[in-house]
């Protein structure tokens, strides 16, 4: 996931608005979600983790800091793109894509989405 996120520098956020914006942003915010193989194997990895850092706590400091590096990437986000209360709309959108992660992957992602995530969440029609 590290490496396909630095493809989303806060830095080509910058200076979107409307559609172009939503659509960056959904681009950045489908990169947690299990859309295809690599990412669903991804998402099972990332499930089991947190499952045993509840009852081993070894793998805490791990997995609190791969939820803080997400938070983060979300919230600089929102903010290059002057989202109000980009923290609090940050926690909003981190508990949707966990509910997201946890529903089986399409075998495939059709190519134009007749209802955006980011729509689901009320961003807008894109």
């Amino acid at each position: 996931m590290g490496k396909r996120l630095t493809r989303y520098s806060t830095d080509t956020l910058a200076g979107l608005e409307g559609e172009a914006a939503v659509d960056a942003l959904q681009a950045l915010l489908e990169e947690f979600l299990p859309l295809d193989d690599a990412r669903r194997v991804e998402s099972i990895v990332l499930t089991e983790f947190i499952v045993a850092a509840r009852v081993n706590p070894i793998f805490r400091p791990v997995t609190e800091q791969m939820a803080a590096d997400m938070r983060q990437v979300i919230t600089q986000a929102l903010d290059v793109l002057e989202v109000p209360e980009p923290a609090e709309e940050a926690e909003r959108l981190i508990a949707i894509l966990g509910d997201f992660r946890n529903l089986p992957a399409p075998t495939a992602v059709p190519a134009a989405r007749p209802m955006s995530f980011l729509y689901f969440c009320g961003y807008g029609a894109v």
